[in-house]
């Protein structure tokens, strides 16, 4: 059996290409010299923009590719890290796939990561950024919160059994 299901490596990599299609700058400097940083990161970030035609294509492919990689490397013998970030730069993994998909590093997003666990994934983006954890509902939809640990169960029985309880519940894709 997989250490990780497919739907966990499946939402690590969605959560990435969201990040993809909306990147931005933060790395935690709130002075003036981190505003410059972030203005002229916001200036390369558009101009990347414009020059790539097909983004979709090329998230689409990085999608593809970056699935496989984690498949391959966590069902391998060899140690796997499940944790993909970008401090400055993206980690290996993410860097392969941006370059097979054709995607330039500077559309990652500083100081982020996603780190995949057996029975969820953890997203944080930007510096000192919100934690969520990402859960899967039975009716394949996503519970997203900053709670983990042993009553995470009791949470999510509730939640299947129709009491929200305020928490954010994503819906599955082509779910109405």
């Amino acid at each position: 059996m997989d250490k990780y299901p497919d739907y966990i490596i499946e939402r690590a990599a969605e959560l990435w290409c969201r990040q993809l299609r909306a990147p931005f700058f933060d790395n935690g400097d709130k002075g003036r010299n981190g505003l410059l940083a972030a203005g002229l990161h916001g200036m390369l970030l558009e101009s990347q923009m414009k020059k790539i035609n097909n983004i979709e294509e090329r998230i689409e492919n990085f999608r593809k590719f970056l699935i496989f990689e984690i498949k391959q490397k966590s069902d391998s013998e060899d140690y796997f890290y499940p944790y993909l970030d970008v401090d400055y730069h993206p980690c290996r993994l993410l860097a392969d796939a941006a370059g097979n998909a054709g995607i330039p590093d500077s559309l990652f997003s500083v100081k982020s990561g996603v780190a995949i666990r057996e029975t969820f994934v953890t997203s944080t983006f930007g510096y000192a950024g919100r934690r969520d954890n990402h859960y899967r509902l039975a009716n394949n939809d996503w519970l997203i919160t900053d709670i983990t640990g042993d009553d995470i169960s009791k949470i999510i029985a509730e939640i299947e059994s129709g009491n929200t309880m305020g928490f954010i519940i994503e819906k599955a894709a082509g779910a109405v």
